[in-house]
């Protein structure tokens, strides 16, 4: 189970000490299990600036072929030479 914790200044030495707050009204650092650890690794959303960016160029991507696709179509069932309206 996460833990809250922060870091103590016991004789001149920096040591990290356990909170007694609740894990979800921490207002410095969790100490996880190293289960909870595993698990938070193995998330799908866990990712890195790498990641993320082929995630939203791939996104955008998607978005610019389909807008492509729709322009064409509109273009091709004009046939009055009119501009389309909506």
């Amino acid at each position: 189970m996460a833990q809250c914790a922060y870091i103590a200044n016991v004789a001149g030495t920096d040591v990290l000490a356990a909170d007694a707050a609740a894990s979800g009204a921490c207002s410095s650092l969790v100490v996880l299990s190293a289960d909870e650890f595993a698990n938070w690794q193995n998330n799908p959303l866990n990712l890195s600036a790498a990641d993320g960016l082929t995630v939203s160029v791939a996104i955008v991507g998607v978005w610019a072929a389909a807008f492509g696709w729709r322009a064409l179509v509109r273009t091709l069932n004009n046939n009055d030479g009119e501009p389309f309206s909506e």
